[in-house]
C-alpha cells in the first residue's frame, strides 16, 4: 500500500506544472505555429522591438525563416514572440487554464476545427501543460495538411480574380473614353443644330425679299446649297451618335458580365475553403452525420472535361474516400476515341457542364444512359462542385442500400 502511494506521488512529479515556453517546444513545430498565429505585420513589429537587422528589405518568405531559426532557443526575440502570443490569445489561455485532462483539451480543439476558429486555442494546445503527444500531433496534422491543398487552390483562384479585376479596369477606362467622346460628338451635334437654325433663319428671311439677291450680295441659290450640306453633316452625326449609344451599351453589359464572374470566382473561393475544412472535419470524426463519411468502395471514379489544375485536387478528395480516379479533358489534348474507352471502365462519371464541349458531355450522358451509370453533371468545374456531387452520390447511394433492405425484409415477412 505504501509503494503504490508512492509511486502515485512519484507520477505526480513528473507531470509538468506551467505552459511551456516557445523555444522549450519541439523546433519542428515552430514553422505552423509562426505562421498560423501570427500575421506578418505582427512579425515585423516583433523583429523591431528585437533589434533583428537584415542585410535588406526581407520579403515574407525571409521574415518568416529567420523568424522561425530566432524562437530556436531562448534569447530576446523568442521572449517578445512567445509575450505577443500570450497577450494575443490570452482569452483562450484562461479558459483553458482549468482544463486538468487531455480529454477536456481534445474535446475543446475538434469543437475549434469545426468552427474554423483554430490559432488561439493551437498556440494554448501546443504549450498546455497536459496535452499529451497525440493530442499535439493530431493538432499539428489538422493545422498544417490542409495548407498545402488549400493554398493550391487560393493562387489559381486569386490569379483568375486579380486577371478579371484588370479587365473590369480596362473596360471601365474605355467606357470613360467613349462617354468623353460621345459627349464631344453631342456637343458637335448641339452645334451643327443651332448653325443650320441660324442659316435656316436667314434664309427664309432672304426669301421673302422680293430680290433674288440678299442685302449681303450672297444669292439664294447659295444657301440652299449650304442648306443641304448642312443637312448632310446632321445625319452623319445623328448615325455616329447611335453607333457610339448601341457600343456603349455593349460595353455596360459587358461589365455587368465580368463583374458577375468576379463575384462568383469569389464566392466560389469563399465555398472551397468551407468545404476543406469541412472535409477534413469528416475525414476524422467519428460520429456524425452518416451522410458525409463518403466510402466510394474502390469504385472507378471518371472526370470529363474542368480545369487541368484542379486534376491533382480532385484525385485527392477521390483517393481519400476509397476510389480510384480517372480524367479525360473531353477531346482538347486527350483522343476522342479514348474517351469512349475509358467510359467503358467507369463505375461513375461527372461532367462540369461549364467546362466542357457539348459534343463530349452528349456523349458521356447518352453512353451512361445505354449502360446504367451514374451520371452526375457539375454546376462548375470547382473544388466544392465535385465534393458536392460525391456527397449526393453518397445520399443516394445510401438510399439504395437502405430501401434494398426493407424490401428484402417485408419479403422475409
Amino acid at each position: 500500500m505504501c509503494s503504490q502511494r508512492k509511486n502515485r506521488t512519484h507520477k505526480m512529479q513528473l507531470l509538468p506544472t506551467r505552459r511551456l515556453k516557445i523555444w522549450e517546444i519541439k523546433h519542428s513545430f515552430h514553422c505552423t505555429i509562426l505562421g498560423t498565429c501570427l500575421t506578418m505585420e505582427e512579425l515585423r513589429k516583433v523583429m523591431r522591438q528585437s533589434g533583428v537587422v537584415l542585410e535588406k528589405k526581407p520579403s515574407d518568405y525571409d521574415l518568416h525563416a529567420t523568424m522561425v531559426g530566432q524562437v530556436e532557443s531562448k534569447g530576446r526575440t523568442s521572449r517578445n514572440i512567445n509575450r505577443m502570443l500570450d497577450r494575443k490569445y490570452k482569452r483562450w489561455i484562461q479558459a483553458l487554464s482549468r482544463c486538468k485532462e487531455e480529454k477536456e483539451l481534445r474535446h475543446h480543439w475538434l469543437e475549434a476545427r469545426e468552427s474554423g476558429e483554430i490559432a488561439g486555442i493551437f498556440w494554448v494546445i501546443m504549450t498546455h501543460p497536459h496535452a499529451g503527444p497525440e493530442l499535439i500531433r493530431q493538432a499539428y496534422e489538422d493545422v498544417h495538411m490542409p495548407s498545402h491543398l488549400q493554398g493550391a487552390s487560393n493562387r489559381a483562384d486569386l490569379r483568375r480574380i486579380k486577371a478579371l479585376e484588370q479587365e473590369v479596369t480596362a473596360l471601365q477606362e474605355t467606357l470613360r473614353k467613349t462617354q468623353q467622346n460621345h459627349h464631344v460628338k453631342i456637343t458637335r451635334r448641339e452645334d451643327l443644330i443651332r448653325q443650320q437654325e441660324q442659316d435656316l433663319a436667314k434664309v427664309m428671311m432672304e426669301t421673302s425679299q422680293p430680290a433674288l439677291q440678299s442685302d449681303c450680295g450672297v444669292p439664294s441659290e447659295e444657301l440652299q446649297k449650304q442648306n443641304q450640306t448642312l443637312a448632310r453633316r446632321l445625319d452623319w452625326a445623328e448615325s455616329q451618335l447611335a453607333e457610339r449609344d448601341m457600343r456603349i451599351d455593349n460595353l455596360q453589359d459587358e461589365m455587368a458580365g465580368l463583374k458577375e464572374l468576379v463575384h462568383e470566382a469569389r464566392e466560389e473561393h469563399a465555398a472551397m475553403e468551407q468545404t476543406l475544412i469541412m472535409q477534413l472535419a469528416a475525414n476524422n470524426q467519428t460520429d456524425g452525420d452518416h451522410n458525409w463519411r463518403i466510402d466510394l468502395e474502390g469504385k472507378r471514379v471518371l472526370y470529363v472535361g474542368g480545369r487541368t489544375t484542379l486534376t491533382p485536387h480532385l484525385r485527392s478528395l477521390v483517393e481519400s474516400h476509397n476510389g480510384r480516379f480517372e480524367h479525360h479533358d473531353g477531346g482538347l489534348e486527350h483522343s476522342r476515341a479514348g474517351l469512349q474507352c475509358t467510359l467503358a471502365g467507369a463505375d461513375m462519371v461527372f461532367c462540369p457542364i461549364d467546362c466542357v464541349s457539348h459534343d463530349a458531355c452528349k456523349r458521356v450522358k447518352r453512353h451512361c444512359q445505354q449502360q446504367a451509370k451514374q451520371f452526375i453533371p457539375l454546376r462548375s468545374s470547382g473544388l466544392s462542385a465535385f465534393a458536392a456531387g460525391l456527397q449526393q452520390f453518397s445520399i443516394q447511394a445510401s438510399k439504395g442500400i437502405d430501401s434494398l433492405a426493407n424490401g428484402k425484409q417485408e419479403r422475409m415477412n
